[in-house]
């Protein structure tokens, strides 16, 4: 879709947090019945089928392991794994609020990559993220009670996270889609099958395996798709619209009920999200850039 309107960047990536959200409730689920090697293994292997079937479709063949820069593509597969592990470890060993309060810090890390990256960021753009932010506390509530070294691998995920998905920002301009979630899922399969042997069987429903091999995969080529569109930084407001998925999640899964504060810090998250959409961005630029009236150029005269 070459020259889409960064709406459409921001509509792929929202649909990557819903599948994204979905993921994240059927591994807290497995966690009891698989270990954190294997749910990773799972997840590349899915990767793997999800990449055949896009080659397929495109006829692209054995071109798609043809790569102009091996070296990152390498490099970002390795941080990428490295995440996979500690978000799997992250969800499964502590509880689901604080665990999802972590995750949310990747907002903060996307702005500072995309700066990294070379994208513009005025002050001004920070008060979604605040807003967001504030909307997650509302949520969540986290309590830290004593420290654990889990706690350590919760919030260095974020930071791999959001330097994953830069890279793939600079691997897009290099390399097919299909490519780059091919490299990962290679990287991810040598890294956690090894990790799996001596392990038992895990004892996953069948319901529960399509959904752990796919979900997450499509969701990472639709922020794939995202980055054609936009910019890292232009994205990292939009990370919080997945905690009132999950909260919905929760509520049809676990029957866990939302409290007042969880729907007032929906609505914030929210509202932090229009405030960040392109054409409302656009309108209060307009707004800022507006000429004087001829009274004030009188007046300055």
């Amino acid at each position: 879709m070459p020259g889409a309107p960064l709406e459409v960047g921001i509509l792929l990536y929202c649909a990557a947090l819903v599948l994204s959200a979905v993921d994240q409730a059927l591994i807290h689920l497995a966690g009891g019945k698989a270990s954190i090697a294997q749910l990773t293994l799972i997840r590349n292997c899915g990767g793997l089928l999800v990449v055949i079937v896009i080659v397929l479709a495109n006829r692209q063949g054995l071109s798609v392991f043809r790569t102009n820069a091996l070296g990152l593509q390498l490099f970002r597969s390795g941080i990428g794994v490295a995440y996979q592990l500690m978000f799997m470890l992250t969800f499964v060993a502590l509880p689901l609020s604080l665990a999802t309060a972590m995750l949310y810090l990747q907002s903060f890390f996307m702005v500072l990559f995309g700066a990294l990256l070379g994208e513009s960021f005025r002050l001004r753009h920070s008060l979604p993220l605040l807003l967001g932010l504030f909307g997650v506390l509302l949520i969540v509530k986290p309590t830290v009670a004593a420290w654990n070294w889990i706690y350590l691998i919760g919030l260095t995920a974020p930071a791999l996270n959001a330097a994953a998905i830069a890279m793939m920002k600079r691997l897009e301009s290099h390399d097919s889609l299909p490519t780059i979630l091919l490299y990962v899922s290679i990287v991810g399969i040598v890294v956690s099958a090894p990790l799996c042997i001596g392990q038992n069987i895990p004892s996953i429903p069948w319901w529960l395996l399509p959904s752990l091999l796919l979900i997450g995969p499509i969701a990472n080529y639709f922020v794939l798709m995202a980055l054609r569109h936009a910019d890292v930084a232009a994205l990292a407001p939009y990370l919080f619209i997945r905690l009132p998925i999950a909260a919905a999640i929760g509520f049809a899964l676990f029957h866990e009920i939302p409290d007042a504060y969880s729907f007032v810090g929906a609505t914030v998250i929210l509202l932090a999200c229009s405030v960040r959409w392109p054409s409302f961005a656009r309108s209060v630029d307009r707004a800022s850039r507006k000429p004087p009236r001829a009274s004030d150029r009188e007046s300055a005269h």
